[in-house]
């Protein structure tokens, strides 16, 4: 589910034209640790994602909604 998020961030991130730098300083993280949620290593908070969210106009469901089904 990590990598699920991350991966969502990421394409939120790209579509808006911002840079992770900038992504990172939104959810108070440092660019490491920024890189390694957005790849899956790190897991956001809900806090890291809830400003993610304000920033990109978006709400939280929209990190879970399309989630794969388990098997």
């Amino acid at each position: 589910m990590d990598i699920w998020v991350g991966a969502k961030i990421r394409r939120l991130r790209l579509q808006a034209s911002m840079r992770e730098e900038y992504a990172a300083r939104v959810c108070g993280l440092d660019l490491h640790e920024y890189k390694n949620s957005e790849n899956g290593v790190r897991r956001f908070s809900s806090q890291e994602l809830f400003e993610l969210c304000r920033e990109f106009d978006v709400p939280m469901t929209n990190f879970f909604d399309d989630l794969p089904k388990p098997d």
